[in-house]
This record gives structure tokens, C-alpha cells and sequence, in this order.
């Protein structure tokens, strides 16, 4: 078998459902398998799994206590069996091309590359300036940012939808499981992938949706809990330290209350679009990034 799919989930019955749905619309024509593997789930992920039958792909379902997402795809990838790996997120709705198209891309490679698939927001969602910024400048997803398709920095390894040959994986090794919410093992993993001669490219060609609404609010809830990872990451390649912000100054007293009242202000553009504060979204993402970081450095041993 040439492909296995691997999907962690948690909590997304209703989403996990149009998932595996879209990829019974795979036009590849060659047998494949999907792995869902349910981190801990309460909600009746589980009857999902046990009822679902498939006759596009091999369905193989594993469960484990919630240990989070980098855990869930370590699992995966003890029980794949297929020469290639794609990563999907379970809230990500694949185009009937998408497996067809990251074959195509691994072909024309020869293989040693990663392939990132292009994810856009779903059709489904009212998708605000703040979304419109996420998916395109390089905090969830940074695709406008790309300059060379055919060799990308480590940070684009997007585990939301990319591919890679076993014989690459087995050469990186597993996802770091010591960080906790979805942030940075993906990143962590890219570094690892490009530092043993791994390239990352775009086949733009092979897309997907994003099924998963976002608010400004609670993306930088999210960027906090990100940045409370970052001293980790530093200490575990230390090369990385200024990069990731170990050593930008903590903003003042009167700047902290300005960048909050901000936030609290962009956080009302859902409501009011007319209300635009889009030229605040970067420096406000990056302040709520330093906020977790330096939080967490601060319960470091000095």
C-alpha cells in the first residue's frame, strides 16, 4: 500500500464526520488506509469510529488517554503500513484531488522532501479580516509568505495537511511529545526534518478546507499557551533562542495596558467589521506570544 492517512482527534465528532466523508471522494485510484486516532475523546467520538464504514479506505481506529496531538500522530505512526504519510487535522475537509495530487508531488520529488498541501478556510464559514489574516501572514498559516515553493523554512511544516515518505519519517523520528496544545510540534518537527537534509515544498495544488471557525480572542488565548512552550523549544536548540523571543524586553506598564485595550478592541471587529484594527493584528500577536514566553521563562531555573 502506498499511502496511509494518520488523523488525530479530540472532541470533534460532528467535524470528524465531514472528514472522513471527503476522503471517501478520493479520486486516487489505488488503495489506501485512513488512521484515526482518538486522544481521549468523551463525546461519542468513539460510537463514530465503531459504526463507520468505509468502502474507498481501509479504516484502522486507535484510542489512547488524552496525551495531545503530537502523542495521537506517534501513535499513527507505529501502525502505518503505507510507503508515504499524510497529515491531516480532523477538522480539515479534503478536495477530491488532495491524496492524488500530494502523490503527484512526492513522484515528481524522487523522494527526501515533505509536501505541504494548501489549506484555505472553508466555503461554510463567514471568514473575518482576522481569519483572512491567519491563513495567508504566517501565524496559523503563512502561504503569502512563501518566496521559493521548492524549499521552504522549517515553520511551514503544517501538520494540518502535509505529506512525507516514511523513509524521511523514520530519519526525523517522532513528534516531541513533551509539548502540550497544538503550537509548536509541528515547528519542532520541521527543524528536525530540514537539520537531517529533509526538504519541505508546496504543491499548492493539493488543497483542503479549514472547517474550524476562529475568533481573535481566542487565538490569542492561543498564542499565549504557544509561547509557555517556546522556552523548551529554545533549550532544546539553544540556536533558536533569539529567533523565538527569549530575549525581547518586557513591554511597560503603559504599553501592556494600551496593547490589552487593544485587544479587547480588535476582539469587537466580529461584531462591527467596519471596526478595522487589522494594522494592530501583528504586534498584538507577537505581545501575547511574549506574554506566555516570558511567563514560563520566568518558572525556570535560573
Amino acid at each position: 500500500m502506498k499511502w496511509s492517512v494518520v488523523i488525530p482527534t479530540y472532541n470533534r465528532v460532528s467535524i470528524l464526520a465531514r472528514c472522513l466523508q471527503a476522503l471517501e471522494r478520493q479520486t486516487f485510484s489505488d488503495p489506501f488506509e485512513v488512521i484515526v486516532v482518538d486522544d481521549g475523546s468523551v463525546d461519542t467520538t468513539p460510537h463514530l469510529l465503531a459504526s463507520w464504514s468505509s468502502r474507498r479506505y481501509t479504516l484502522r481506529c486507535l484510542r489512547q488517554e488524552n496525551k495531545k496531538p503530537a502523542a495521537a500522530r506517534n501513535l499513527g505512526i507505529r501502525h502505518v503500513v503505507g510507503e508515504r504519510v499524510l497529515f491531516l487535522g480532523d477538522d480539515i475537509i479534503a478536495s477530491p484531488q488532495l491524496l492524488f495530487e500530494h502523490d503527484r508531488a512526492h513522484t515528481a520529488q524522487g523522494g527526501g522532501a515533505a509536501v505541504l498541501g494548501y489549506t484555505v478556510w472553508s466555503s461554510e464559514l463567514q471568514v473575518t479580516r482576522f481569519m483572512k489574516y491567519l491563513g495567508e501572514q504566517g501565524w496559523q498559516f503563512g502561504y503569502a509568505l512563501i518566496r521559493d515553493p521548492g524549499d521552504l523554512s522549517f515553520n511551514f511544516f503544517y501538520t494540518s495537511n502535509v505529506s512525507l515518505p516514511v523513509s524521511l519519517l523514520a530519519r526525523v523520528g517522532g513528534f516531541d511529545e513533551f509539548f502540550g496544545a497544538a503550537g509548536w510540534e509541528d515547528t519542532e518537527y520541521g527543524y528536525r526534518l530540514k537539520r537531517v537534509g529533509g526538504r519541505i515544498v508546496f504543491h499548492q495544488e493539493a488543497r483542503a478546507e479549514h472547517l474550524h471557525f476562529t475568533t481573535f480572542r481566542s487565538f490569542c488565548a492561543r498564542q499565549y499557551r504557544v509561547g509557555q512552550f517556546a522556552p523548551y523549544f529554545y533549550e532544546k536548540h539553544p540556536e533558536l533562542r533569539v529567533s523565538l523571543g527569549a530575549n525581547a524586553p518586557r513591554p511597560s506598564s503603559w504599553k501592556r495596558i494600551t496593547l490589552n485595550a487593544l485587544t479587547h478592541l480588535c476582539g469587537l471587529e466580529e461584531r462591527f467589521p467596519r471596526l478595522d484594527l487589522s494594522r494592530y493584528y501583528p504586534e498584538l500577536m507577537n505581545y501575547h506570544y511574549l506574554r506566555g514566553l516570558q511567563a514560563a521563562a520566568r518558572q525556570l531555573p535560573q
